[in-house]
């Protein structure tokens, strides 16, 4: 009887840290601002119209930089089940903006903490992944210290837009709207109405990979063959 009690506790523990294994990162990257976003300037890679109405803001075009103003933007594909499928995207970091003025920002100015992650429905395709639009992604924006307009903390909840009119998120190198881009394009509707509704405005995602610098790149590459390493145990 101790004997099996003993077997039972270890055969518990071994599924216990299968359960709780790291994910495989299948692949990870910095992120940019698309260059044909249609509203830039400024460029940017997350637009939300109307995010701030309601707060003080004069409503119409906002955006959020990936790459100005201390920005810092990555995505990440993770593999949580070790059997080589992508189970979950995460995009995530810091972004630069607000209510579009012009070539400059108004209203909102400042950096927010981004993330946002689609763990349902997730799409493996030839040339990247996907985000089925049935599927509720969600995240938030929340402000940092320093904006004049937001005090630190505030916090805006994103979903997944999944009305009749919505569409899958895409993270495709297919040269989307950049003829020669041999990179991923990421793009998908977003909306702050938990129900998944659209709203007045756009509210998308629109961004490219951006190359990393030598060292970095191998340190990628590194995770890469560490994800195909574990696959291969």
């Amino acid at each position: 009887m101790q004997k099996m009690t003993a077997l039972c506790g270890l055969a518990g523990v071994a599924l216990a840290s299968a359960a709780f294994a790291d994910p495989v990162v299948l692949f990870q990257s910095r992120l940019g601002d698309h260059p044909d976003a249609a509203k830039a300037p400024p460029g940017y890679g997350l637009r939300m119209d109307n995010l701030f109405d309601g707060m003080g803001g004069v409503g119409g075009v906002t955006t959020f930089s990936f790459e100005e103003g201390g920005a810092g933007m990555s995505i990440r594909i993770l593999d949580l089940t070790d059997d080589g499928v992508a189970d979950q995207i995460d995009i995530f970091g810091t972004v630069y903006g607000g209510e579009a003025n012009g070539d400059t920002f108004g209203f909102g100015e400042g950096l927010y903490a981004l993330n946002f992650t689609f763990d349902v429905g997730i799409g493996t395709e030839a040339n990247g992944w996907t985000a089925s639009k049935d599927d509720v992604g969600f995240g938030s924006l929340v402000a940092m210290a320093g904006n004049a307009d937001l005090a630190e903390g505030t916090t805006m909840s994103l979903f997944q837009r999944t009305d009749m009119k919505a569409k899958d998120f895409k993270f495709l190198a297919d040269a989307h709207r950049l003829p020669g881009f041999s990179g991923y394009v990421g793009r998908g509707w977003l909306t702050t109405d938990s129900s998944g509704n659209g709203l007045n405005g756009t509210q998308d995602f629109l961004f490219v990979v951006v190359p990393l610098p030598g060292g970095a790149a191998m340190a990628m590459a590194g995770l890469g063959m560490v994800a195909v390493a574990r696959r291969r145990r």
